[in-house]
């Protein structure tokens, strides 16, 4: 490989460089994770491990509002006692429901990792606007793990498509403790692409929108007979679909105000007006907000947000 020289670049240059390379080992991090998911990593990396992996399942992280967000943290661990020292924490935040089997390899190897269902999905309180509420609770998330114990203070985040849009939100925010983030395929911008395309809605989102009452993610259908209703709904996209344009009250999404308000107020904003400049993860908008930090962007050729990653 051919040595890198910088020192005839310009500063700036130079300092963007340095960036980029520093964003880039950290997306390396990152793809190792999603390799360690789907199990490519054998045998030998696990004899690595530097420590065991102790769960505390559902700590509810208090936000500025008084709601508590439902928040796994894994730890590193020596004979099943939690380690001494403090560590750097990756953080996720999604609506899918956390989980936290990505994190054993980076647990084991000396990081804290943190998974959080965001405000309103599965095991947090309030209610769920998306994207809207995820400057501030992230912001609040930082800050909380900035100051725990087992935390040195360093704090880089990962997630795709959803949860890359709550590292945008984040970033947006200028929390403290953040130090470099992994968006894939990340939400963003989506009232220009993405839900809405040069001002038409993308039905498809009828689909993603009825089926996010995933409902064991959706706080109303812990009522069974909303849950029979909401998985119902789910098979009908279609029908609904010849029913436009769709009113809130007028759908069984009636059943989860969240999602049916998201739904209309998405399909009434044609125009890239307020409602999307606002949206909690406009990074065009709002770009002189964003925390100055590495970021590594990665995205696809077809994905739903590959304009926004270019």
């Amino acid at each position: 490989m051919a040595a890198l020289h910088l020192k005839g670049l310009p500063m700036l240059s130079r300092t963007l460089l340095r960036r980029s390379l520093v964003a880039s080992l950290t997306a390396v991090v990152a793809s190792l994770c999603l390799y360690w998911r789907a199990g490519f990593i054998g045998r030998a990396w696990q004899a690595d491990a530097q420590y065991g992996v102790v769960i505390s399942k559902n700590v509810m992280v208090p936000m500025r509002d008084g709601v508590r967000l439902a928040t796994d943290v894994c730890r590193p661990a020596v004979n099943g006692v939690p380690a001494p020292g403090k560590f750097p924490t990756i953080l996720e935040r999604t609506p899918y429901g956390k989980t936290a089997g990505w994190a054993t390899y980076f647990v084991s190897h000396g990081y804290v990792a943190v998974a959080q269902d965001v405000r309103g999905r599965f095991d947090s309180e309030g209610s769920w606007r998306p994207h809207r509420d995820d400057g501030n609770d992230g912001f609040d998330t930082a800050k909380w793990i900035g100051e725990q114990p087992w935390s040195d203070g360093g704090i880089g985040t990962v997630g795709t498509s959803y949860p890359g849009g709550t590292q945008h939100a984040l970033a947006l925010a200028n929390p403290p403790y953040l130090k470099t983030m992994i968006p894939v395929d990340a939400m963003s911008d989506y009232g220009r692409y993405g839900v809405r395309h040069n001002g038409a809605f993308e039905l498809r989102w009828l689909n993603w929108i009825f089926n996010l009452g995933l409902p064991e993610g959706a706080h109303p259908a812990r009522d069974p007979r909303v849950r029979e209703a909401l998985v119902r709904l789910g098979e009908q996209v279609r029908e609904y679909a010849k029913g436009l344009p769709l009113r809130r009250g007028m759908t069984p999404l009636k059943l989860a105000p969240d999602y049916e308000a998201w739904l209309v107020e998405a399909m009434s904003h044609g125009d890239y007006d307020d409602f999307w400049k606002n949206c909690g993860a406009d990074v065009t908008a709002h770009v002189a907000e964003y925390k100055d930090i590495p970021v590594y962007l990665l995205g696809g050729w077809y994905d739903s947000w590959g304009a926004q990653t270019a």
